[in-house]
């Protein structure tokens, strides 16, 4: 890498006396502090400082930035930080930390390329950028020694040092002629700021000054050439797979005998999940369904690894009529498992209620069956892998992105307190402790719940009532500051200032 491409290095030829670059990150550190530092619940104070970021970015890119290129990344970047105003949390963060970085490499018109390639430059932007900081201000150092060794003699040394001093002198000559001067230098209390800064503060300044340096110099590293002459290399997607291994009788061999297996257990699914067939002595549809919701999808999965191994675009066995009948079919018997772990997963939070890492199976399980439709797809249309997971990884990122935006404790208790015991008169009882940890979003559920139950013996309406009140006044206490709003919090604060008395209802949120 050349002088002028280095991070800190300062180009041939440039008059100005400290690159932009540094300005920048010095700016990023004074915002971080003001914005995040000491904050135990940052809110809004996230999106802002991202914000902040980009405009650091664009100042620091003047140079290359354009209209066009603004567009490519201000939209991505403004569409990742609505889930940070919503609701702030790591996934609102690192989609915040996404769309800067899109933000970043397109201002610095180096966001081109194939999607593969360009994901590549933003995940080594996200993950590796970070780290530059150091090696970027040794190698800055050593070539501003080069350049300023031998050539400050002791007269323009002499210079440099001269305006600082006549700098203090007539700040002390100005201070004995005007009082209100005097007044302010006295007001100054240096001690009180030294005793602000300590270890924390310092390695918080260092690690924001990194994560800011990452982006403010996003730069896409050279794709080295593995190979002189492309046309003439042998195309990975053709290349037959080695008989040995995975040759087509054995392929073929194999999806007849996965094909029996997994039609055993379609079978045994539809017996006892859909049909409602009475189950073994000792086994209860509960212990069924819990037994059988996970490992299934772990079959699934090792499944679509075997099609992605069996079925390379291009060999013989993608080529087999056959195999390519055996292979739908196979998968489609995955996607009835993959169904039959969402109903036994159902089954399940019928007898244990919900939770937030079962709410995340039901994403995942989702995400499974997509997955294998996909790559129902691929085969169908002869699209290479390559497609095959960016269009997984497409799917994965709107998924998140979605599930940024709803309440999931909310939901979470809503359901509980549907379906429990006091409530659905059948079902398990209500865990008012749970709801309890979710958090303040709970509140207008835990106090429904309450008025639901009003004159009825429950010992759980006052153990419901006692949470509410315990969520209303830590969620009181934790809203001191703008920094931490949220829109979120914004709606729940509405509710408790609109219905002191919690009788407003569930209603939709």
């Amino acid at each position: 890498m050349t002088a002028p491409d280095t991070a800190m290095a300062v180009p041939q030829g440039t008059n100005e006396p400290i690159p932009r670059a540094v300005i920048a990150a010095l700016a990023m550190v004074a915002a971080a502090d003001w914005l995040l530092y000491g904050e135990p619940q940052p809110g809004i104070s996230i999106a802002l400082f991202f914000v902040a970021l980009a405009l650091a970015v664009a100042w620091t890119n003047a140079a290359t930035l354009t209209l066009r290129t603004g567009l490519v990344g201000s939209v991505p970047l403004a569409l990742a930080l609505l889930p940070g105003l919503e609701n702030p949390g790591l996934l609102p963060f690192l989609f915040a930390a996404g769309g800067t970085a899109v933000f970043a490499l397109a201002a610095s018109g180096r966001f081109h390329g194939a999607p593969a390639e360009r994901a590549t430059q933003l995940a080594g932007l996200i993950v590796l950028g970070p780290f530059r900081l150091i090696p970027d201000a040794i190698h800055a150092r050593a070539i501003w020694r080069r350049r300023l060794v031998g050539r400050l003699s002791v007269g323009q040394t002499a210079a440099s040092i001269l305006p600082v001093i006549l700098f203090a002198v007539f700040m002390a000559l100005f201070a004995k002629a005007n009082p209100v001067f005097d007044r302010w230098l006295a007001a100054l209390d240096i001690s009180a700021l030294l005793s602000r800064l300590d270890a924390v503060r310092f390695v918080f300044w260092f690690l924001a000054a990194s994560f800011a340096w990452a982006f403010i110099r996003a730069r896409r590293e050279p794709v080295r050439k593995r190979i002189a002459n492309p046309a003439a290399a042998p195309d990975p997607a053709r290349t037959p797979v080695p008989g040995t291994l995975l040759g087509v009788s054995i392929v073929l061999r194999s999806l007849l005998a996965f094909n029996l297996l997994f039609a055993v257990q379609t079978a045994l699914d539809l017996a006892y999940l859909w049909g409602g067939l009475a189950l073994p002595d000792g086994i209860t549809h509960a212990e069924y369904a819990h037994r059988g919701a996970y490992p299934l999808v772990v079959v699934a999965l090792l499944s679509a690894a075997f099609v992605l191994v069996a079925m390379r675009p291009g060999g013989d066995a993608d080529r087999a009529p056959a195999i390519r009948v055996l292979v739908l079919v196979w998968i489609g018997q995955n996607v009835l498992l993959v169904v039959s772990s969402v109903l036994r997963l159902d089954l399940y939070i019928e007898a244990y209620s919900l939770t937030v890492l079962r709410v995340a199976a039901f994403i995942w399980m989702g995400l499974v069956a997509a997955g294998l439709v996909l790559i129902v797809v691929r085969i169908l249309f002869a699209r290479s892998n390559a497609w095959l997971i960016g269009a997984n990884a497409l799917t994965l990122i709107v998924t998140l992105y979605a599930t940024c935006f709803v309440n999931w404790p909310y939901v979470i208790a809503r359901y509980n307190v549907d379906h429990s015991f006091e409530i659905a008169h059948e079902g398990p009882s209500l865990d008012a402790h749970y709801l309890y940890i979710l958090g303040p979003q709970t509140i207008p559920v835990l106090e429904a719940f309450v008025a639901r139950l009003d004159g009825k013996p429950f010992r759980k309406r006052e153990l419901a009532e006692t949470y509410a009140g315990r969520l209303r006044d830590g969620f009181a206490n934790s809203r001191n500051g703008w920094r931490r709003w949220s829109l979120r919090d914004q709606r729940l604060a509405d509710y408790l200032s609109g219905e002191p008395d919690g009788k407003a209802g569930l209603g939709d949120r």
